[in-house]
């Protein structure tokens, strides 16, 4: 129903509670439209449903309030928040597969992609909580520029990589690199090999592995370089020896 003018019979004026001193309540079992804008005051309230379930509230100090009792639901086959009230400021874009977009629109030739993230010359995530600080240098980070993908620890503790809910690699605040677990796991396979290995001393050791498969004895052993000549250190008992080389060319 279309109203012109709101007529004595679907309007009813009074004090509904001690906060509206002129509550409007009109009555219809008929849609009614308005032919021009619905205006509501500073700091008051849209209220919708019998026990005012969803509020919408525009606060004097400049920002909007939406407020909800229960679950909110939002349907539309594709949703768009914004900023900057600007065609252009689109933020945040969900598209009508649910992949969601922050900074760009989400692409929908792969799939897989739920949450995608552009910028303009890169693009980070970063993660905080109430101990790390939230500034630019606290937290972790992850994200990318024209040169580089980035992972990054801020603060002065751990990276852990976790596999099978079980620790498999730990790199320390001084960047120390070890394993999850002690003789344990390998580096490479015999059909996935590194191809050179660059290292400074060779430090060598199978102490409390149960000891090697021709004597079963345990040794730690340390293999430094010379200008021409190798030498190793036995690492149990101090004696230090060297390598007998044979000049080939």
């Amino acid at each position: 129903m279309a109203l012109t003018k709101i007529s004595r019979g679907l309007l009813n004026t009074g004090v509904s509670d001690n906060s509206d001193a002129t509550a409007i309540t009109i009555s219809s079992t008929e849609d009614v439209t308005l032919a021009n804008h619905l205006v509501i005051a500073d700091d008051k309230e849209l209220r919708l449903g019998n026990s005012s379930d969803v509020t919408f509230k525009h606060h004097n100090s400049g920002y909007g309030h939406l407020q909800n009792t229960g679950l909110l639901y939002i349907d539309a086959e594709t949703i768009s928040l914004r900023t900057d009230n600007s065609s252009i400021g689109e933020r945040v874009h969900i598209n009508s597969a649910g992949s969601v977009g922050i900074g760009m629109t989400p692409f929908t030739g792969q799939t897989g992609y739920s949450l995608q993230l552009g910028g303009t010359s890169q693009t980070f995530i970063s993660i905080h909580n109430n101990t790390t600080g939230n500034t630019v240098n606290d937290g972790f980070s992850l994200g990318n520029d024209a040169s580089n993908v980035y992972l990054t620890n801020r603060e002065n503790t751990p990276m852990i990589f976790s596999t099978n809910n079980a620790e498999r690699m730990k790199i320390d605040a001084s960047g120390h690199i070890t394993p999850g677990a002690d003789g344990t796991q390998d580096l490479g396979t015999n059909s996935k090999r590194w191809r050179n290995v660059f290292s400074a001393d060779l430090q060598l050791s199978n102490v409390d592995t149960g000891g090697n498969d021709v004597d079963g004895s345990e040794g730690s052993w340390t293999i430094q370089e010379g200008e021409n000549d190798l030498f190793i250190i036995n690492r149990k008992n101090g004696k230090k020896y060297k390598f007998s080389l044979e000049e080939i060319e």
